[in-house]
């Protein structure tokens, strides 16, 4: 007989180092993956959300980063092309914008002759009529209303004072129509007073309700505001 410990002792000490060698190998595994994620999966996942978060319309978003390794270089053209985007969309913000007052500046322009000479048209009318107290209560509407369009070149007006020059409006067409055609305007509320608004942007609406919606109407007209 052999005791067990005579024919096995060595093996149980190698073993023991195979043990220990395959937990230091798993620590070193488990080490590598740690590192790895925190330098090339957080950095990668970082960079998505940021792209994720352009995509959606931030474009204020940046990215800080002090190590100077492949993710500094991503991270910095990142920032570079967002601020670029922000820049871009600024300007294309700004052109639009130039782009409708130009439009807008050209409606008015087509607006204020034709008026112009339907207003002209009335005061003949009324002169040839002998109308001489409407005249002048005419001529105070129209020059009201060529004031708030001429006094002030800017495009946009408190909506209450764009409500009375769409009063002073109606005044003038009703005059025009005579007695065929009525006109009732609800109070503004209070809330859209001081509502920045486009000027003249009532104007076309009321314009198109005489010409189109009541122009025909041979009496018993009514335009609700």
């Amino acid at each position: 007989y052999i005791s067990r410990k005579s024919l096995y002792g060595g093996l149980d000490t190698y073993r023991n180092l195979f043990v220990a060698f395959t937990a230091a190998v798993c620590l070193l595994i488990l080490t590598y993956l740690w590192f790895s994620r925190r330098l090339i999966s957080q950095p990668v996942r970082r960079l998505v959300d940021s792209l994720r978060e352009v995509e959606n319309g931030r474009l204020d978003v940046r990215i800080d980063h002090k190590t100077n390794d492949e993710f500094g270089y991503l991270y910095t053209s990142f920032n570079q092309m967002a601020e670029s985007l922000e820049k871009l969309f600024e300007i294309n913000y700004q052109q639009r914008v130039l782009a409708q007052e130009a439009e807008l500046r050209q409606l008015q322009a087509q607006i204020n002759p034709h008026f112009l000479h339907n207003s002209f048209f009335i005061l003949y009318r009324m002169a040839k009529d002998e109308d001489y107290e409407n005249i002048s209560e005419f001529l105070t509407y129209l020059s009201d209303y060529y004031r708030y369009i001429t006094r002030n070149a800017s495009m946009e007006v408190d909506m209450e004072a764009e409500d009375g020059h769409a009063r002073r409006y109606v005044q003038i067409q009703l005059v025009r129509f005579k007695k065929r055609i009525s006109a009732a305007f609800a109070p503004l509320p209070e809330k859209y007073k001081g509502l920045k608004v486009p000027r003249l942007i009532l104007q076309p609406l009321l314009e198109n309700a005489f010409n189109h919606g009541l122009k025909e109407t041979a009496s018993d007209g009514m335009l609700r505001v």
